[in-house]
C-alpha cells in the first residue's frame, strides 16, 4: 500500500535524505559556522527589501504562524475526543 498523501513530501526525496545525512555527519565546528553564516545572509536579504515588502514577509510570518496554532489547537481537541 502505498504512503498516504500529505505537505510533508519532502521528507521523501532523494535531495531531502541526501542533505540529512549530511548534516548528521558534520562536525559541531562546521555546524556553528553555518548557522552565522545563514544570519549573515537573511539579514542581508533583509537589508535590501523596502518597508513595503518587509511589512508584507511580517504580516505573512503572522499569518502562518496563527494558521499552525490554529491546527495544532484541532489537532488536540480531535485527540482528546
Amino acid at each position: 500500500m502505498p504512503p498516504k498523501k500529505s505537505n510533508l513530501n519532502n521528507a521523501r526525496t532523494r535531495e531531502a535524505r541526501r542533505k540529512r545525512i549530511k548534516r548528521a555527519h558534520q562536525l559541531a565546528e562546521q555546524i556553528e559556522s553555518r548557522n552565522p553564516a545563514q544570519r549573515i545572509r537573511t539579514a542581508e536579504g533583509h537589508a535590501q527589501e523596502s518597508q513595503e515588502q518587509c511589512n508584507e514577509r511580517l504580516q505573512e510570518n503572522i499569518i502562518r504562524t496563527r494558521a499552525a496554532g490554529e491546527r495544532d489547537i484541532t489537532t488536540v481537541g480531535a485527540q482528546e475526543q
